[in-house]
């Protein structure tokens, strides 16, 4: 394997800790900082997954498939308004959540952006015993913006290939 060196661990570093400060603004739900996280043209996709064969290639949809939700920067905007209303029944109350982000790995994807995969895991509560606990890998691109980071592209592949939750209201 080969030695990284130093401005290519700080590059690492600094990317970590904004992967983490975004799972800090969605835990304490302060969702409208995390909008100013992500880009005019994010695409915010999560594919079904599907149980595959050992023959078979792929276990997720893809383009021209179902997705659990596929967002663009105002859909996303709008979810995030409609959180803050009476009308997100899925949300009354609101859902507890603690999201550990691992396993980042970090390579040039062109001049100015960075091509991002991580491994999360999503505790979520809500109610006396509504528990789901959501893992997978979030595939994303980073543009640097002056001195942060913007999200321009995630994907976000759950490991189960059921959801057993009522509804995914939550963000990843």
């Amino acid at each position: 394997m080969a030695r990284l060196d130093t401005a290519a661990v700080e590059l690492v570093k600094e990317i970590e800790q904004f992967l983490y400060y975004e799972a800090q603004l969605l835990d304490d739900r302060d969702f409208e900082t995390w909008l100013g996280l992500l880009s005019d043209d994010i695409r915010y996709w999560m594919p079904t997954r599907f149980n595959q064969g050992r023959r078979q290639r792929r276990d997720s949809s893809d383009d021209s498939e179902l997705a659990h939700f596929d967002d663009d920067w105002p859909t996303l905007e709008r979810r995030v308004k409609r959180l803050r209303t009476a009308f997100a029944w899925a949300e009354q109350p609101p859902t507890r959540t603690r999201r550990i982000i691992g396993n980042i790995r970090v390579a040039p994807a062109d001049a100015d952006r960075f091509a991002v995969r991580s491994n999360f895991i999503c505790y979520a509560n809500r109610l006396e015993s509504e528990t789901h606990i959501w893992a997978g890998e979030r595939s994303d691109v980073l543009r640097r913006d002056s001195d942060s980071w913007l999200i321009c592209d995630r994907t976000i592949r759950l490991d189960q290939s059921v959801v057993l939750a009522n509804c995914i209201s939550l963000l990843f």
